[in-house]
């Protein structure tokens, strides 16, 4: 993997330095034991950011805050920004080579993402793709092929997302 553009890490600088503003304005506003989705949508954003910069560790942090956040903010009940968290959570937990945990929260994530978007939503799809990495990991190729199966069948569905379509393709092809 080539690293990073010079112009892609100075927007990430950027970026955190926006995001420490909005959490001080925010903890300032509601108190550093607030818990609602906006926090933990501003965690997950700062989350996406170290991803891109492919901090996995500080972006797997940053992202458990934010599910942490969004549980206490809704207590049981599961919605898409759950799902979401779970899913990214995930993914950090794959690419450090924690297999096992990653696992949990991508089928967690596509429970969720089934239950509230539908089973032919694209994000449905994406999780798979996730899930499908996460056999391969564990050299499970026949989990694999299934539920990267499931994730293509979606994808050439659903309108829009041509990036992670073309993902679910390739991956598909691999696999196949």
């Amino acid at each position: 993997m080539s690293p990073p553009q010079t112009s892609h890490l100075l927007q990430g600088t950027l970026a955190l330095s926006t995001y420490d503003e909005v959490l001080n304005l925010s903890y300032d506003i509601f108190g550093k034991h607030a818990q609602n989705q906006d926090l933990a949508n501003t965690l997950n954003n700062v989350a996406n950011v170290y991803s891109h910069k492919e901090d996995h560790q500080t972006s797997l942090e940053w992202y458990q805050k934010s599910l942490k956040m969004g549980q206490a903010f809704y207590g049981s009940v599961k919605n898409r920004d759950i799902g979401m968290s779970h899913h990214n959570i995930g993914r950090q937990l794959r690419l450090l080579g924690q297999n096992d945990k990653a696992l949990n929260h991508l089928e967690e994530a596509l429970a969720i993402n089934q239950q509230i978007l539908g089973k032919n939503h694209i994000n449905t799809a994406n999780t798979l793709l996730e899930l499908s990495n996460t056999h391969l990991a564990f050299n499970d190729t026949k989990s694999a092929k299934k539920t990267i199966a499931e994730a293509y069948e979606i994808a050439t569905k659903a309108e829009g997302t041509p990036g992670l379509k073309q993902g679910i393709e390739k991956a598909f092809k691999a696999l196949h």
